[in-house]
Order: C-alpha cells, then sequence, then structure tokens
C-alpha cells in the first residue's frame, strides 16, 4: 500500500501480507488478518511498515515514513509448521505513527513435528508487535498483544535438542516513545522450551517505555527439554537489556509479573540491567512467577537487578511477591532502592537490601516496609531532614541511674518512622529485681492506635510482643510473678 486509505474489514478477514511504504497512512478497522509466511520478502509479518521506494525506484526494507492505525482488529500470524519462517503480527519500523485500539495481536505459532529436519533450537520465535529501526510514537489502549507459541510437538526433535521457544510479545528496538494503557500483554509461552518477555527493552531501544491500568506477563515455559538442563524458564515479565539506552520506564496502577518455569526457573517481574534507566513504579503489583516444578538454579525476583552497581529505581505504593522457589523478593537489592511510599512484601520475605526510603511528601503514621522483612533489609531516610517543626526540639535520648537503684532510658521527641508529622516519647525504667516498666507519651499522633511499631519482653524464656498500641496508653509495666501473687488477690 502507498496510499492514505481506510481499510472497514466489514468483520470478514483478510488473508494475506500487508505491506505499507512510503508516507503512507493506513487504518484497519473492524475484523481479522492472518498470514503464514512462507517465502518472506520485506519482512516476516502480517503487516510490515516501513518499506521504502527512492525517487529510482529502488525499494528500501526499511526508512519509510508510514503511520499505522489498528482498531478493533484480530491479527495472528499464523502457524508455521516445520519452517524457519515463523510471522510477526505487526512488523514496525517506519518514523510514522503506530496506533492499536482495541485489538488481539498475536505473533504466529511456531510447530515442530516428529518428522521435522529442522536440526537448530528457536529461542525466540514471533512476536506480536516487532518494533524496530522505527520513531514515531507507538500508543496501545485497550488490547490485548501475545507472544508467538513454540509448539514442539515431535519427541524425537525434542530429544535431539531442536525445540522451539515462544516469542515476545513486545519487542522494541528504535527510538520510539511508547504507551500501553489498559491493556494486556503476554510472552509467549513455550511447550518444551524457554518462554519469552511480555516487553524486551533491547540494545537497540533509545526511546522511553510508559505503562498505565495494564497487566504485563511473561510467557509460561510448560515443560522441560530433556536434553538441556537450561530449558524450561518462565518468561521475564518487562526486560530490559545491559546495553539499552532507555532511559525511561514508568509504570502505574498495573500487574507485573514474571512467568512460570517448567522445572527451570521461573521468570522474574522486570529484571533492571541498566543503571541509567529511571524506573518508576507507582500504585503497581510486580511478581516473579511460581511454576510448581520450577528450579531454584537462576537468579530470580519480583524484582531482579543486574549488571549494575547503582539503580535509579523509585517505588511507590508497590506490593512485592517474590514466592516461589529460588525467587527473592528482590535479587541484588544490594544496590539500592528508593521507597517514595509504602511498599507491602505480599509473598516471600525481603532479604539483602538497601532501602532510601525518600521521606518527602510522605504523611501520616503508615508503615513504608510491611510484610515479611529480614533483618538483612538496610533502612535509610533522606527528605526530612530540616522539615522538623521547633515544637519538636529537643529530640535526645539521656539515661541515668536513680537514687532508687534503677535504670531510666528516655527518648524524647522520637520521630515515628522519622517522619515529622509523628512526634513521640518513650522511657524504660529497669529494677534490679528484674521489674521494668515502659512510659508513652503518644498524644501528638493523629491516630487511635499506633500499629507500626513493635513492643515486647521477653524473661526466662517467657515472651511477649505486640505491634499494636492505643495512643491512650501510657505505660506497661513488667515484673515477675511469686507464689504469693498467684494466692494473694490483693497482689
Amino acid at each position: 500500500m502507498d496510499k492514505n486509505i481506510t481499510v472497514d474489514l466489514g468483520g470478514f478477514t483478510l488473508d494475506a501480507q500487508v505491506y505499507i511504504k512510503n508516507a503512507s497512512d493506513v487504518e484497519f478497522k473492524n475484523g481479522s488478518m492472518t498470514y503464514t509466511n512462507t517465502n518472506p520478502s520485506f519482512g516476516s509479518a502480517v503487516i510490515t511498515t516501513g518499506i521504502y521506494t527512492d525517487e529510482n525506484g529502488k525499494t528500501f526494507s526499511s526508512g519509510g515514513a508510514a503511520a499505522l492505525t489498528l482498531t478493533g482488529v484480530n491479527i495472528y500470524g499464523g502457524e508455521a509448521v516445520d519452517s524457519y519462517n515463523y510471522t510477526h503480527a505487526v512488523y514496525y519500523k517506519s518514523t510514522g505513527g503506530l496506533t492499536i485500539t482495541d485489538c488481539t495481536v498475536t505473533g504466529g505459532t511456531a510447530t515442530r513435528t516428529e518428522n521435522s529436519t529442522i536440526s537448530r533450537t528457536e529461542n525466540n520465535t514471533a512476536h506480536g508487535i516487532y518494533a524496530s529501526n522505527c520513531d514515531g510514537d507507538i500508543v496501545i489502549k485497550n488490547s490485548t498483544i501475545s507472544g508467538g507459541y513454540g509448539n514442539s510437538e515431535g519427541e524425537t526433535r525434542i530429544n535431539a535438542g531442536h525445540p522451539v521457544g515462544g516469542g515476545d510479545a513486545i519487542y522494541l528496538s528504535g527510538k520510539s516513545n511508547v504507551t500501553i494503557e489498559d491493556s494486556t500483554v503476554s510472552g509467549g509461552s513455550s511447550k518444551w522450551y524457554n518462554a519469552n518477555a511480555g516487553i524486551n527493552v533491547t540494545n537497540q531501544f533509545s526511546g522511553t517505555l510508559t505503562v498505565v491500568d495494564s497487566t504485563v506477563t511473561g510467557g509460561t515455559a510448560e515443560g522441560k527439554n530433556p536434553s538441556s538442563s537450561t530449558s524450561g524458564i518462565g518468561g521475564v515479565g518487562i526486560y530490559t537489556n545491559m546495553s539499552t539506552s532507555c532511559k525511561e520506564i514508568t509504570i502505574t496502577g498495573s500487574t507485573i509479573s514474571g512467568g512460570d518455569g517448567g522445572m527451570s526457573w521461573n521468570g522474574s517481574g522486570i529484571e533492571y540491567r541498566n543503571a541509567n534507566i529511571k524506573l518508576t513504579i507507582t500504585g503497581s503489583t510486580v511478581e516473579a512467577g511460581n511454576g510448581e516444578n520450577a528450579s531454584a538454579t537462576g537468579s530470580i525476583g519480583a524484582l531482579m537487578i543486574a549488571n549494575s552497581t547503582s539503580t535509579q529505581i523509585v517505588l511507590d505504593d508497590v506490593k512485592l511477591n517474590g514466592e516461589g522457589n529460588g525467587n527473592a523478593v528482590i535479587k541484588n537489592g544490594d544496590k539500592g532502592v528508593t521507597f517514595a511510599g509504602p511498599v507491602e512484601v505480599v509473598g516471600g520475605t525481603l532479604e539483602n537490601v538497601k532501602v532510601s526510603v525518600d521521606a518527602t511528601g510522605i504523611e501520616g503514621t503508615q508503615a513504608i516496609i510491611s510484610g515479611n522483612v529480614g533483618e538483612s533489609v538496610e533502612v535509610t531516610v533522606t527528605g526530612n531532614e530540616n522539615a522538623a517543626h521547633e515544637d519538636l526540639a529537643p529530640s535526645q535520648f539521656w539515661h541515668f541511674v536513680t537514687p532508687s537503684n534503677t535504670l531510666q532510658l528516655t527518648w524524647q521527641n522520637v520521630l515515628l518512622n522519622r517522619l515529622t508529622n509523628t512526634p513521640v516519647s518513650v522511657q524504660m525504667e529497669v529494677w534490679p529485681s528484674g521489674r521494668f516498666t515502659y512510659r508513652y507519651d503518644l498524644s501528638r499522633l493523629d491516630v487511635e492506635e499506633v500499629t507500626n511499631a513493635l513492643v515486647g519482653a521477653s524473661f526466662g524464656g517467657l515472651e511477649w510482643i505486640t505491634n499494636a498500641i492505643p495512643t491512650n496508653v501510657t505505660s506497661l509495666a513488667f515484673h515477675s510473678l511469686t507464689v504469693e501473687d498467684a494466692t494473694n488477690p490483693d497482689r
């Protein structure tokens, strides 16, 4: 196609390979499109943009300024049986924009049968959207994007080590700014080999990625190739290459999940491999895959950090789930992560992480970190160093031995969670007999109960602990019971 045109499919299916050339502006709507590519010329895809013809009539496979709009269209790359020519759904490589609304876009299925003569393993087959050397904005709304399925049917081919993996749902290369909204993105699954990513941010991508109110999931590895100990890997939700030039990824109101591993390791929710990326996650859930038979040999986390000595990762109102064999909540978190709001660990245990809490704008007494948190987590709070009101001075600690030979330890005007609107004062007094008392001034807190502080006591193997104290409590007293205490009702 080399014209500005709108094609209303009227509910019918177009079975053809479509090339959009030069600076055309083309829209397809209201129907289905498919193609099983057996002899590709300018790209193995149902729809290919970016074909360019110069003034001398010479045709190039990329560089055109074509714009493509898809509305209410179901696009499928068909099934390539015992063929190298698996088919992407959309191959976008032009400088015009790509807009996809109310669509289902699925990369083609790559099938290996028992009689296949193909003698190589395919790690990454057909993509839902293959964005390569492109420069226009990519906008995806209210759509379902899926990578192609790797379907290895022949046991002989599998045992020989020649299975096929799934394809990426969205493969990003080029300069486009990508926005995904109200959509579902699923990496391609594989029957006997490795699944692939929901979104693959490659080493050739220099644009930005924004995900809003969407679900992004890595593909599922349904089994394990018997000839390989490293096959059956779950797909990553969002994968970033260590050499990518992408500068910013923003995730809001979304769920990002790794795919389940099939006897090899699970997929991470997000793999962060380049410290130049500013990754901001707000109001979202990030979780690792949790395959029933997944191994513990991978370096997997809900959030996995690699190839980086530092990060630009900011989490605000985020749930993290690292449950699963071999998984971590944040893998390699000693590189540092910033919490700008509450973070809840809903699966697994947060361990070996350096957390910098940015208290700027945080109000109230809410817990910044909740759920299962290990002792190896280091927390530093910044952003409120000079924000305390003068009424809170002095903030200090002192201790001394009283004339009655008790030890008093006093904390005055301590900021709970280091927040400037949560001042408390606490005192502990200890007697030589083992008796002790906690005293509190919680009157300045604007809540009825403190639920993010730990209070406890232990003596002679007995212990008591609570994380909830009503703010009208002024003291708690503890002492050892004697026989007289148990028999005298006046004691």
